[in-house]
Parts: C-alpha cells; structure tokens; sequence
C-alpha cells in the first residue's frame, strides 16, 4: 500500500481539513448576517424570537462540526502518515462538512416534520461519522501510520458508538418526525455505549 511519508505532505493535509472546517463554520453563519439587516426595523428582542430557529440551527450544527472535528483531530493526533485509502476517506469526511451549511438551511426552511430535511440533515452527520470510522480501519490495516506511543489505545469503540446511535437517531427522526431533531442527543451516550462495546469485547 502506498504511502505518502513526507512530514509537510502530512501537515498539508491537516491544514487543509482544518481550513475547509473553517470555511464550513463561515458560511453556516451568513444566513444570520443577513437576518441581522432587520434589527433597526424590529429592534434586536423582537429580532431573536421572530428567528429563534434559525438562531438555534446556527448553534446547533455550530456544535455538531465541532464535535465532528474533534473526532478528526482525535484521530490525527493517533497518527504520523497517510496513504492512499485514508486521503480518500478524508475528502468523504470534507464533503459532509461542506454539506452541513446547506443541510442547515434546508432543515432551517422545511416545516418541523418534514422527514426529506430530516434524513438529509442527520444523515449528512452520520457520513461523517461513517468517515471517521472508515479512516480508523484503514489506519489499522497499516500499523506505521499510528504513532508508536498511541498503538495499544487506538481503537474503533467511539467511532463505532457514533455511527451506531447516528443511525437509531436517523431511523427515529424519519420514522417519528414529532421526535425530529432531539433525536441527535443520543449522540450524548456515544461514552457510555463505547465502554459497554469495550467490556463486551474484553469479556470474549
């Protein structure tokens, strides 16, 4: 499997992954910024209520690329390389990301039981998951990408966790559109259903 071994080849690309968040988090913003043209009409107060949800989706998917971010740079800090497979991976996990703003808008836009929006929103969270998961394998199949220090610890428990409750979250937010978006607080047990993964997996 080939390998791209150079130090700037690697921090190229985690400076470019980093970047492409950032530009996400900018233009999730800007549906705001143009909101915020309507405050020296309607005062700030009225402002705020008449978009509450607007307001509280920014914040929301703000949340959700920082925690899929964190997963990412959790996962690079394991790692010393790259290979083909694993660049191939990342630009899957950039594509979600890219996705959300407009994911965003479109849930933001559709009525509250919409399952269209829904799926199409938290199924953009559960690729990137899914992303995630499948760089964690493939970092795997070839021991020298993982730092020496980080070999024993590296393992699959959190990004399975995710994927796993992504999914029932999905499921129940289609199936049960009333449920909609406070399914994603399932993503909150992503810890606890890890440690059960890795007592089943100890036990065996």
């Amino acid at each position: 499997m080939a390998r791209f071994t150079t130090e700037r080849g690697f921090d190229r690309l985690v400076n470019f992954s980093d970047a492409t968040v950032a530009i996400a988090l900018t233009l999730l913003v800007l549906p705001l910024t143009d909101l915020a043209g309507e405050a020296h009409r309607v005062g700030a107060g009225t402002l705020l209520v008449e978009h509450f949800s607007a307001i509280f989706a920014f914040f929301l998917s703000f949340v959700v690329i920082a925690v899929i971010w964190y997963e990412h740079h959790r996962l690079f800090e394991s790692l010393v390389d790259y290979d083909l497979p694993l660049l191939m991976l990342n630009f899957v996990w950039l594509l979600a990301v890219v996705a959300l703003p407009f994911s965003t808008e479109a849930n933001q836009q559709s009525s509250s039981d919409d399952r269209v929006s829904l799926a199409l929103y938290i199924g953009n969270l559960l690729l990137s998951f899914v992303a995630i998961a499948a760089m964690r394998v493939a970092a795997l199949r070839d021991p020298h990408i993982i730092h020496a220090d980080r070999r024993a610890d590296f393992r699959l428990g959190p990004s399975i966790a995710l994927v796993g409750l992504g999914t029932i979250a999905l499921i129940l937010a289609v199936s049960v559109p009333v449920i909609g978006m406070w399914s994603l607080f399932l993503l909150t047990l992503t810890g606890r259903v890890s440690r059960l993964l890795r007592r089943v997996r100890g036990s065996r």
